[in-house]
């Protein structure tokens, strides 16, 4: 081999790991200016590999996911300067049409002490030939070993170990890392391997069952020390919550190995368009032991099954609105093993026999604890409501103010009513009570204990409608702490008056032999909500809007859409309670009102549907075999990008 160094050696920048992401730009651009589309497909079998690959990061062609990101972005976006950093006089030869790769290994020689998994990147170029040449010419360290050449990139402390070679289809192909065992053991892996067929711009996939095969046995000691540890260091001393303790711990830890032997890949599309993009994250099931393959199983047979009528009943000017079809009957595991658990610490902690069956018996009876169960939940705006008393102290009410929370649910055990009232009386005895203030006191809570309450609701809503509130007090240092450093240091010696408690409320209306529920925090507005609900229009409802077209389809388990508009009102209402300041602070921070400024700026105003939904299906359609594979997907309107490309920029300025 040789070495060159001085004058004639071609100057390259310091390269190092971080720098491989320059190889990716368009992915990693694309990812953050959330473009993400690309059409459901059955997850890729591991390929065979000598190197215990468990992660395949495969873009389709930079050069033409660059062409659309152009059109989204207002600045330049120039790949060969980045590969010129990256490659030093080999970026030039990069093909940014032809496929590029990020393959990760796990260390095999380390597994009982793992060490860092070994990683190269790799990518095609114009010619080997060219290739050798422009190495040669550039003095470069090369050593040839027949269709091979081993060469070396050196940039400052930093050196590229690279391997140079045909791939099967007998193109010039480059893997480069920062070792020589990667260079020697993964590269010609690398160099070799055959290009994903996908639609997507990118595909990750990450190889759960490699990972869990190369670490096995790490995997099961820490399983058992677990189930040992847990219920020696928890213990209480009383019997029951010991037993309860032991029966919880050795189920959670069977479950998550059952998981680990279940899951067999993960893996994410993300694509762009010019009219969108979309991204799919999905996994792959090989086997149905945890109780996660088996409820996933049982939504697998409801491939036909429709989005429930209890969403598109929901109101059409919602903001954002979701919709979610789960198995239940795992659920009602879990709550039998906690009742003992509970039972037992109370028992532990003195609280009288009458008191502790009140709160068992409300466990015991959830009213979700088995069957099937649909619910349906819209967020709606209030005009109006937004325009609010600022005072001198923060409203911890502003996080949910300008917001009604519309939900409902439908399956073999509804929500009941009756239920949230036995909670109430629960909470209400005197036992409970005061076991509650001796808790506090221990804690050193100088706050009241929350207050929840139960009324009817009146008239309006109906005979059956009822209307629970709950009232707490947040610390007082919270409150102090979200004025500011220099209002706290201008506070008055004297004492600070009482917190203001938070209110949240929450209606609830039957109809149909379902209950409708409303929550927020002005119950005048939710009153109104509800109302208006129980009595709405079929061209009021969800059923009319053209823009959910995606979510008609059948076999979605879950489902719903949102807005950046929609999602910036959580900001305001979280930036409410660390400021109450009107316009820019001085200190740089934009405040709530800046942000409800900027989306007034935006092309398209942050109302742009975004739609998400999931299914769960098997891979021989029309049939019980082959393995399970869930699938989450979001779909992202061009005018969405748009607006996210420019509250990106407003926000940067």
């Amino acid at each position: 081999m040789r070495r060159m160094h001085g004058p004639n050696k071609a100057p390259l920048r310091a390269v190092s790991c971080r720098r491989a992401g320059h190889l990716g730009i368009a992915v990693a651009t694309a990812a953050v200016c959330g473009v993400l589309a690309a059409k459901p497909t059955v997850l890729a079998q591991p390929v065979a590999a000598s190197p215990a690959s468990v992660l395949r990061v495969h873009a389709r062609s930079l050069d033409a996911t660059l062409q659309i990101l152009r059109t989204y972005l207002p600045i330049p976006l120039k790949p060969e300067a980045a590969l010129d950093s990256l490659l030093g006089v080999l970026g030039s030869q990069v093909v940014l049409s032809a496929p590029a790769d990020l393959v990760v290994a796990l260390d095999q020689k380390s597994v009982d002490n793992p060490a860092p998994p070994q990683w190269v990147i790799a990518c095609t170029l114009r010619s080997l030939d060219e290739a050798r040449k422009v190495a040669s010419s550039a003095n470069l360290s090369m050593e040839n070993q027949g269709k091979w050449t081993r060469l070396q990139l050196y940039a400052g402390g930093d050196t590229w170990r690279c391997l140079l070679g045909p791939d099967v289809g007998g193109a010039a192909r480059l893997a480069c890392g920062h070792s020589e065992r990667s260079r020697d053991e993964l590269a010609p892996y690398a160099v070799t391997l055959a290009p994903l067929r996908i639609k997507s711009d990118l595909r990750a996939e990450l190889s759960i069952e490699t990972l869990v095969r190369t670490y096995e046995a790490l995997i099961q000691r820490g399983l058992q020390m677990a189930s040992i540890l847990a219920p020696q260091k928890l213990q209480l001393g009383n019997p029951m919550f010991d037993r309860g303790l032991t029966d919880l711990t050795q189920t959670l830890v069977g479950q998550v190995g059952n998981m680990a032997a279940d899951l067999r890949q993960l893996a994410l599309d993300i694509s762009l368009t010019n009219t969108g993009a979309e991204a799919m994250l999905a996994y792959q099931l090989g086997s149905e032991t945890s109780w996660w393959g088996q409820a996933d199983a049982l939504a697998a047979q409801q491939s036909t099954t429709v989005t429930p009528s209890i969403f598109w009943a929901l109101p059409t000017e919602a903001g954002s609105a979701s919709f979610a079809v789960s198995e239940l009957r795992y659920g009602q595991q879990l709550l039998k093993l906690l009742q003992p658990l509970i039972d037992g610490f109370l028992t532990h902690d003195g609280l009288a026999a009458a008191d502790r069956h009140a709160l068992s018996e409300l466990l015991r009876a959830v009213p979700m604890a088995s069957g099937r169960l649909t619910t349906a939940v819209a967020e709606v705006a209030v005009a109006g409501a937004e325009a609010q008393p600022r005072g001198e102290r923060v409203d911890w009410q502003q996080l949910l103010a300008g917001s009604v929370y519309v939900l409902t649910s439908d399956g073999a055990d509804r929500l009941a009513v009756s239920w949230l009232q036995n909670v109430v009386a629960a909470y209400k005895r005197p036992g409970v009570q005061a076991y509650m203030r001796a808790k506090w006191k221990q804690l050193g809570i100088r706050e009241p204990l929350p207050v929840l309450r139960v009324q009817p609701a009146g008239k309006p809503l109906g005979p059956g409608a009822q209307w629970f509130s709950l009232s707490l007090s947040l610390p007082a240092g919270l409150d102090k702490g979200a004025l500011g450093r220099g209002q706290v240091a201008a506070a008055s010696p004297k004492p600070a008056p009482r917190a203001t408690p938070i209110v949240l409320h929450l209606l609830t209306a039957e109809q149909g032999g379902r209950t409708w529920m409303a929550a927020g925090s002005d119950p005048r507005l939710l009153a109104t909500r509800l109302s208006e609900q129980l009595s709405i229009a079929s061209e009021r409802s969800l059923m009319q809007r053209p823009d959910l077209e995606a979510l008609r389809q059948p076999g979605l388990r879950s489902g719903g859409f949102t807005s950046l508009r929609s999602l910036a009102r959580y900001l305001e209402g979280a930036m409410s309670l660390s400021r109450r300041r009107s316009t820019r602070s001085a200190d740089g921070n934009v405040s709530a009102s800046d942000i409800a400024s900027i989306f007034n700026r935006l092309p398209h105003h942050g109302e742009t549907t975004v739609v998400h939904f999931s299914r769960v299906r098997r891979t021989i359609a029309g049939g019980d075999g082959g393995p399970l594979i869930g699938e989450w997907t979001v779909r992202i309107p061009r005018t969405a990008l748009e607006d996210l490309v420019a509250l990106a920029m407003h926000l940067a300025m």
